[in-house]
């Protein structure tokens, strides 16, 4: 039984994590969409407003188109670089905000100034190219080095992921823990409620049992039960078995009791071991089935039941 369940809980496990890794995906390309289009309406606004001020000033290297360059890249806190270009690859205008993002630093070359090379960013960061036009001028290109994901939002999306995965082991160590005493330790409890009457014991069933057989055949007393139980548990952990575990009351039979016990003896006897049948009560046994799912050990002990319902009917 274990092993069906063991098995069960891999593939469901296999699932879990795969679910897991799916939701943090397809949340992170979804995050990366928005994102990617909120970076495209940021550049176009960008341009819009650098167009205005080039045209009152007429010059990419004004003081107003400076400070314009500035206030928007502080106020878009994603943006780590814009470059405008004219139609011949020579840059106009460069402003850097994290210089560690560039391999090298661009320096004027032949009155022009070289483009940068960009580190590897990773997914994290795109470059958006466009058009800039603007009007009475040729045609300018707009550069922009743009923080898709930010660290914080990388973040986020571990936490989720990490909070996901450690409520996942916890409830897997508990079902790990769970499984010697839920599936190694199986106890059915049954009781024969039929009246024994000494009128319907059959006298043909009755046998003479000398004292050394009836000292060799008799139940084991009850105070060694629970050792004997927890030894058979721990041995059926350790071989990956299950134990199923009986207790079986005759308190309605009216009958003597000391000649019930030697006809339940000798039926317990054809159906179970001896070394694990028990005295348990006045007027009960206990029955300990090593290697019993519960299923088959409630089959053999409604066949006992019904056996014992033959002899005392």
């Amino acid at each position: 039984m274990k092993n069906k369940l063991f098995k069960s809980y891999l593939v469901i496990s296999l699932i879990v994590l795969l679910l897991i890794t799916l939701t943090s995906g397809i949340y992170l390309t979804s995050l990366y969409k928005s994102n990617s289009k909120y970076a495209v309406n940021s550049v176009e606004k960008i341009k819009s407003d650098l167009t205005t001020v080039f045209l009152a000033e007429g010059s990419f290297s004004s003081d107003l188109f400076k400070n314009r360059v500035k206030k928007a890249v502080s106020d878009n806190r994603r943006i780590y670089s814009l470059i405008i270009s004219d139609k011949d690859n020579s840059i106009k205008y460069l402003y850097i905000k994290n210089r560690n993002l560039v391999k090298t630093i661009p320096e004027p070359v032949n009155k022009s100034i070289s483009f940068p090379e960009y580190k590897n960013t990773g997914f994290s960061y795109s470059v958006i190219n466009d058009s800039f036009i603007i009007p009475g001028k040729n045609i300018h290109n707009i550069e922009v080095l743009y923080k898709i994901i930010s660290n914080s939002e990388i973040l986020r999306i571990i936490k989720i992921t990490i909070i996901f995965l450690l409520l996942f082991i916890i409830i897997s160590i508990i079902f790990i823990l769970y499984i010697p005493s839920a599936n190694k330790t199986v106890i059915s409890v049954n009781t024969v409620d039929n009246p024994i009457s000494s009128k319907n014991v059959k006298s043909s069933e009755t046998k003479t049992v000398s004292a050394d057989k009836n000292n060799s055949e008799t139940l084991v007393w009850e105070e060694y039960l629970e050792k004997k139980l927890k030894y058979e548990l721990e041995k059926a952990a350790s071989f990956d078995q299950d134990v199923s575990f009986a207790v079986i009351s005759y308190e309605k039979c009216t009958t003597d009791t000391k000649h019930i016990k030697k006809e339940l003896i000798e039926t317990v006897s054809s159906y179970f071991s001896l070394d694990l049948s028990f005295e348990y009560g006045k007027k009960g046994f206990a029955l300990i089935m090593p290697d019993k799912e519960l299923e088959e050990g409630i089959t053999e002990i409604n066949a006992f039941i019904a056996r014992l319902e033959e002899l005392y009917d």
